[in-house]
């Protein structure tokens, strides 16, 4: 009955434990998207946007640790991987509408979204831009990440550090115990003997040396 029970918690921590996971993987791309839209508005009118990959990661990587805390490695291959999808839709999207934009204002005519992206490809000039953005961003992205495992990896480090410290400072410390003063009373004894039998050696070395004179 016992085993029964101890089964049935094990099956709800594990199934609470999935569910937290899944939110914070799902709330984490959330995120990412929340700096894709950076992304692509910086983009859109003209702005250095790469850098936007470091907001990036972090925003995913801070998201996921506050609904589930872990410092798995798939942690990271995840948010890498989840980043560099978004990224590519999103500079695929901005650089899309760019050229919409300027089929519009410059020839006139109106074009869909996906005639934009296929002329995209078909031109060498905006491919050579649309990859350079992409992997600008990625470039930023995986600087994000590695901020953070820095980060991370350092304060492990600190916190290391600091019980280790503690427990040297605690073996220097000397313990004063019912024991340890009686033996240090012994050995206060013990030394002035010693040196009162050295006194009296002396002296009666002296007084032999006296009588032979």
């Amino acid at each position: 009955m016992e085993q029964n029970e101890e089964k049935v918690v094990e099956l709800k921590d594990q199934n609470k434990n999935n569910k937290n996971l899944f939110l914070a993987g799902f709330l984490s791309a959330l995120a990412g998207l929340g700096g894709c839209l950076l992304l692509g508005v910086l983009l859109a009118i003209g702005f250095v946007a790469s850098i936007s990959g470091i907001v990036i990661s972090l925003a995913m990587f801070y998201t996921f640790q506050k609904f589930y805390k872990t410092n798995s490695k798939w942690l990271y291959v995840y948010i890498v991987g989840v980043a560099i999808i978004e990224i590519f839709l999103t500079v695929l999207i901005a650089d899309g509408i760019i050229v919409k934009v300027l089929f519009m204002s410059s020839q006139n005519v109106i074009i869909t979204l996906s005639d934009a992206i296929a002329f995209i490809f078909s031109q060498s000039e905006l491919v050579g831009a649309f990859v350079s953005d992409f992997l600008l961003a990625v470039l930023f992205a995986l600087m994000g990440m590695a901020f953070v495992i820095y980060s991370l990896v350092q304060t492990k480090k600190r916190n290391q550090a600091v019980p280790s410290l503690n427990q040297q400072n605690k073996s220097n410390d000397i313990v004063f115990t019912p024991a340890t003063v009686v033996q240090n009373d012994e050995q206060k004894v013990e030394s002035d003997k010693a040196d009162e039998d050295r006194d009296n050696n002396d002296t009666k070395s002296l007084d032999s040396n006296g009588d032979k004179q």
